[in-house]
């Protein structure tokens, strides 16, 4: 089996035909390295408010495909302005985790104490959605957990809420 946790669908072409050029590599790479692929699962992200209602569709247009609803830290500044929401995602029985989600200092395209809000307003979300927290994938903890130990402080009373960074914990439920 092989869960890819994180890519992200621009709506250019339709799920089909992505999912065609997908299965046509994985043909290719069972030929390649002799491993053929039994079952392949698929968490589109949402790095945009758009971005999560386009991996929703995908989510929905493919038998294995999940998606993510969050907000890339680039895009932090343009959320704040626009008060987008994704609040109608959550009913959506594809709805795996929140995020894309997080902070990043090297390139600032979003001012860092808007980064820190947005991510801690999605950390909360996750919380009350009950759903692991998935941050950008430049993050550099391979196996990062958070667990409420009586210090974190966003986590208000969860006994048991994750926050994966780059895990190879799988999103499917």
């Amino acid at each position: 089996e092989l869960f890819d946790t994180h890519f992200h669908w621009d709506g250019e072409g339709s799920p089909a035909e992505y999912m065609q050029q997908v299965n046509s590599d994985m043909e290719l790479n069972s030929v390649l390295f002799n491993q053929p692929v039994d079952k392949f699962y698929l968490l589109c992200a949402g790095g945009s408010v758009a971005g999560s209602y386009r991996a929703a569709e995908f989510a929905g247009a493919v038998e294995n495909a999940f998606f993510s609803a969050g907000v890339h830290p680039h895009d932090a500044a343009e959320y704040r302005r626009s008060g987008g929401d994704i609040s109608a995602l959550r009913e959506n029985p594809k709805l795996r985790a929140v995020g894309e989600i997080g902070l990043d200092y090297f390139y600032d395209l979003s001012e860092r104490s808007i980064q820190q809000q947005v991510m801690a307003e999605f950390l909360e979300l996750a919380l009350r959605w009950d759903l692991p927290a998935k941050p950008q994938r430049q993050l550099h903890s391979p196996h990062l957990y958070f667990r409420r130990k009586g210090s974190f402080g966003l986590l208000h009373g969860k006994e048991n809420h994750r926050i994966h960074l780059r895990s190879r914990k799988s999103y499917q439920q």
